[in-house]
């Protein structure tokens, strides 16, 4: 864990937004898997892209992007991984990131498939 940190979450108040500081870490942590999610897909989504490589297993001292902390502790988010580490995956596309309640929205999705055919009569649902 980076010196000082939980002195700067006290400093700066952080406790009336997250309220402890393992919350604050859980959060953090829920936010890293949204962006590596968001990565991957957007990888995912063009077809020549077959396959990646997480650069980044674990934490070191100066950047904090692993998939595991520096002790090899699995992020919060390691059970969820699966979700868009898959043969298929299904990645969703929007034409713009937010509305107001009364607007409609509209999906463009791809079906990622590693280069691969999906078999005869593969449902969307």
């Amino acid at each position: 864990m980076p010196q000082g940190i939980e002195a700067r979450f006290a400093e700066l108040g952080l406790s009336q937004v997250f309220g402890t500081f393992a919350r604050f870490i859980n959060s953090v942590q829920w936010h890293q898997y949204a962006n590596l999610r968001c990565q991957i897909e957007t990888m995912l989504a063009h077809a020549p892209i077959a396959g990646y490589v997480v650069t980044e297993l674990t934490d070191v001292h100066w950047e904090g992007n692993g998939l595991m902390d520096m002790a090899r502790n699995p992020r919060v988010f390691a059970k969820a991984l699966p979700a868009f580490n898959a043969d298929v995956v299904i990645v969703p596309g929007v034409a713009q990131h937010s509305v107001r309640a009364v607007q409609a929205v509209s999906f463009d999705l791809k079906i990622a498939t590693g280069g691969q055919n999906l078999p005869a009569g593969c449902r969307l649902v």
